[in-house]
C-alpha cells in the first residue's frame, strides 16, 4: 500500500537529516549550516528518534550520552568525590597509615602511635579490604547493611579527605569536564564553619529564642568570615595552579572552563546549639562570599538525633533565612525508606523542608509515603522547588530503583528534575551514568533528558537573571528571543554580560545544538 504523502515526507525528512548533519559537521570550520531541515525542533526530534532506537542497549546509550552537554552537577559531596584508589594515592603521598587489625581505616602519621603501618607498605589483601571499606558497591558479605556501610566510608576516608580539598577540587573540575558539565555546586565547608559550631556547642540554646543564640555568636562572625575566605582562596589558588588555570593562554574548554561554586554545609547530627552555630556560619558565609552560593544540611537523615531534631532544624532554617533573605538553600530530605526509619519520620520531612523555604530538595525518595504528598508535590511544582534525583545512590544505599523510584511521580506532577551523582567516588559512578540510568532503567526520552540538562542551570544558585521565562527552559525572555542565533542581539548581549546564569545558559544552548548536529552525523 502506498504511503500517505505526509507520512512519506516525514520519513524521508528523518532519513535525509543525518546526511545533512554529517555534511554540516564536515564543513563547520568554513561555513555556517543554515538549512531549514536543521531547525532546532527538527534536530531535537531526529536525535530523540536516534536515542529511542538504541534505548535498550546500555553500552550504546552510554556512548551516545557521554559527549552530551549536561549543564551542571548540583548535588555532589567533596568527601565522596574520589574513588578509593585515588584516596589511597593521596594517603600515600601524605605518608598516612592504615590500621593493621579489624576494619581498615586511615590514620595520620606517625604510624607507630596508632599501631598502624604506612599505606605504602600495605599488602594486596589489606589494600583490597581498604578499597571495600571506601567503596559502597564493594561490600563483602552482609556484615553491614549497604546503608550503614555507605555512611561508614566517610569515617574511613575522613582523615585523608579532610586534608585534600585542593586535590578534590582539582579532581572535581577534571571529572566535570570529562562529563561535559560546565557548572558544579560543591558541598564543602571551610573548617571555620565547623569551628563556629564547636564554639556554639558550649552554649545553651533555647529553641523558642534563636535570636539570643544568634546575638551571642554574631561578634565572632567577622573573624570566621575572614578565615573562611582565606581557606577558599587557598582551595581555588591551589587547584588553579595545578591545572594551569591562571596562565594567560589557559584552556577554557577543559577543567579550567568548569565554573565551581560551593554550598556551605551543616551536619545535622550534632547538639542543637552546635547545629545552629554551623548553620549561622554557613548562612553568613553564603551572604558574604559570592563563591558560596547556598547552604545544605548533611549526615544520615535517619540518625536518631537528626530525626528527633528535624523540626527544630527546619525552624533554624526559617529563622536564618529571614535574617539572610538573599541566601538560598537545598535540603537533604526524604532520603528514607521503611528499612531505615520509622513511619513517623516518613510522614513529613519533604513537606517540612519545602515549608522551611528550600529551593531544592535532595533525594526526596519517600515522597509517596508522606501524609500530604499530593499537596507537597503541587507546592513544589508551583513555586517551583526542584528535586535532585540521585539514581545510583538511591538504588545502592536504599534499594530503591526501577518503578519503585518516584522520579516519574515528580515528573508527572510537574516538579523540575535535575540528575546528580551524590558521591561518585564512593558509589563508583559518574554524571553520564546517571543519565544512562534515566534512559535505560527509568525509560526517559530525549526530550525529558534535554529538559533535565537545562534544569541543571535554571535551578542552580548562580546569580543573575535567567535566559528563560518563569523558570521554564525553552521559553526565552524577550531580550534573547532567538537562542539559536549564532550571535546574541544587542539587548541579549547586555543580559549575558550582567548575568552569570544567563551566560552559561546561552553557552549550553549552543553546546546542545553542536552535540545534536554531531550525534546525527554518526551512524550509531
Amino acid at each position: 500500500m502506498p504511503q500517505h504523502p505526509v507520512t512519506y515526507h516525514h520519513n524521508l525528512y528523518f532519513r535525509v537529516l543525518p546526511f545533512l548533519a554529517a555534511i554540516c559537521v564536515l564543513l563547520a570550520p568554513w561555513v555556517a549550516c543554515a538549512d531549514p531541515a536543521l531547525s532546532m525542533q527538527g534536530r531535537e526530534a531526529a536525535v530523540a528518534r536516534r536515542l529511542h532506537d538504541i534505548a535498550g542497549d546500555r553500552a550504546r546509550v552510554r556512548l551516545f550520552l557521554q559527549p552530551m552537554p549536561k549543564g551542571g552537577e548540583l548535588h555532589i559531596h567533596s568527601w565522596g568525590t574520589a574513588f578509593a584508589e585515588t584516596d589511597i594515592d593521596w594517603a600515600q603521598d601524605r605518608n598516612y597509615c592504615v590500621t593493621r587489625r579489624g576494619a581498615p581505616r586511615f590514620v595520620p602519621p606517625p604510624c607507630g602511635r596508632h599501631h598502624a603501618l604506612p599505606v605504602a607498605r600495605m599488602d594486596d589483601a589489606r589494600r583490597t579490604a581498604l578499597i571495600a571499606a571506601l567503596s559502597e558497591d564493594a561490600v563483602n558479605g552482609p556484615v553491614l547493611p549497604r546503608h550503614d556501610h555507605f555512611f561508614a566510608t566517610f569515617y574511613v576516608a575522613g582523615p585523608v579527605a579532610s586534608r585534600s580539598l585542593i586535590d578534590e577540587l582539582t579532581l572535581l573540575r577534571t571529572m566535570q569536564a570529562r562529563q561535559n558539565s560546565s557548572y558544579v555546586e560543591f558541598m564543602s565547608s571551610p573548617a571555620s564553619v565547623d569551628a563556629m559550631g564547636e564554639r556554639a556547642s558550649s552554649m545553651h540554646l533555647d529553641p523558642a529564642r534563636l535570636d539570643i543564640m544568634h546575638d551571642r555568636l554574631a561578634p565572632s562572625l567577622p573573624t570566621m568570615l575572614d578565615t573562611a575566605r582565606q581557606e577558599i582562596d587557598a582551595w581555588m589558588a591551589g587547584a588553579d595552579q595545578r591545572q594551569a588555570c591562571t596562565a594567560p593562554l589557559r584552556e577554557t574548554a577543559g577543567p579550567c572552563g568548569v565554573t565551581v561554586r560551593f554550598l556551605a554545609t551543616v551536619t545535622r547530627t550534632g547538639t542543637p546549639a552546635r547545629v545552629f552555630g554551623e548553620m549561622l556560619a554557613a548562612f553568613a558565609l553564603a551572604h558574604a562570599d559570592p563563591r558560596v552560593v547556598g547552604v545544605n544540611i548533611l549526615a544520615p537523615e535517619d540518625n536518631v538525633t537528626a530525626v528527633r531534631d528535624y523540626a527544630l532544624h527546619m525552624a533554624m532554617f526559617r529563622y536564618l533565612s529571614a535574617r539572610y533573605p538573599d541566601v538560598r538553600f537545598s535540603l537533604h530530605a526524604g532520603e528514607l525508606t521503611r528499612a531505615v526509619a520509622p513511619p513517623t519520620a516518613l510522614a513529613s520531612h519533604i513537606a517540612q523542608a519545602v515549608e522551611a523555604g528550600a529551593s531544592r530538595i535532595g533525594h526526596g525518595v519517600d515522597i509517596a509515603m508522606e501524609d500530604q504528598a499530593r499537596a507537597t508535590l503541587t507546592r513544589m511544582a508551583q513555586r517551583p522547588v526542584a528535586i535532585e534525583v540521585n539514581l545510583t545512590s538511591n538504588d545502592v544505599i536504599l534499594g530503591v530503583h526501577g518503578r519503585a523510584h518516584p522520579l516519574h511521580l515528580y515528573l508527572a506532577a510537574g516538579v523540575p528534575v535535575v540528575l546528580s551523582t551524590d558521591d561518585p567516588g564512593v558509589l563508583r559512578t559518574d554524571l553520564t551514568e546517571e543519565y544512562v540510568s534515566a534512559v535505560v532503567d527509568q525509560h526517559l526520552d530525549y526530550h525529558q533528558i534535554r529538559q533535565i540538562v537545562r534544569n541543571a542551570l535554571e535551578f542552580s544558585f548562580l546569580p543573575g537573571e535567567s535566559l528563560w521565562r518563569d523558570h521554564t527552559p525553552g521559553m526565552p525572555v524577550a531580550a534573547c528571543a532567538r537562542t539559536d542565533a549564532p550571535q546574541p542581539s544587542l539587548t541579549c548581549a547586555g543580559l549575558l554580560h550582567r548575568s552569570e546564569k544567563a551566560a552559561l545558559q546561552w553557552r549550553l544552548e549552543h553546546d546542545i545544538a553542536r552535540f545534536e548536529t554531531q550525534a546525527l552525523a554518526h551512524p550509531f
